[in-house]
C-alpha cells in the first residue's frame, strides 16, 4: 500500500505505532502485521517490479504524478524520496477463512 501524503500521513504513523491490522478485501478478511517502508531504494524497486508486470496501468499512474510512463531508476528514486509504503505480512489464523497469504501493496 502506498501513502499519498508520505510518511507524514496519519494512517502511516498509526501503523508505525500499532502494526497489527485487519485487512478486508471484498469478502476476504485476514490479520496482518504492517511494515512501514520509507527507504527510497526499496520503494523504487517495488515500482520497477509493478511497472514490469503492469506497464500500462502503472505507467499511467506515474504519468499522473508527473513522471514519464517509463521512468529511469534515477527518476523513480527521486519520486520515492519522502514517500511511504506499507508491506502487509499476513498472519496465519485458524479463525480466518480463505487466508491465502501474500503481500499487499499499492
Amino acid at each position: 500500500m502506498a501513502s499519498g501524503w508520505g510518511t507524514r500521513s496519519d494512517w502511516y504513523r498509526n501503523l508505525q505505532a500499532h502494526p497489527a491490522v485487519e485487512v478486508c478485501i471484498g469478502r476476504r478478511r485476514f490479520r496482518a502485521v504492517a511494515q512501514p517502508v520509507s527507504d527510497p531504494a526499496r520503494i523504487a524497486e517495488f515500482l520497477e517490479l509493478r511497472l514490469a508486470r503492469h506497464p500500462r496501468m502503472i505507467g499511467r499512474i506515474l504519468q499522473a504524478e508527473g513522471l514519464p510512463a517509463r521512468p529511469s531508476r534515477e527518476q523513480l528514486l527521486e519520486y520515492a524520496a519522502g514517500r511511504g509504503m506499507v508491506i502487509l505480512e499476513p498472519l496465519v489464523d485458524s479463525n480466518t477463512e480463505g487466508n491465502t497469504g501474500g503481500t499487499a501493496a499499492g
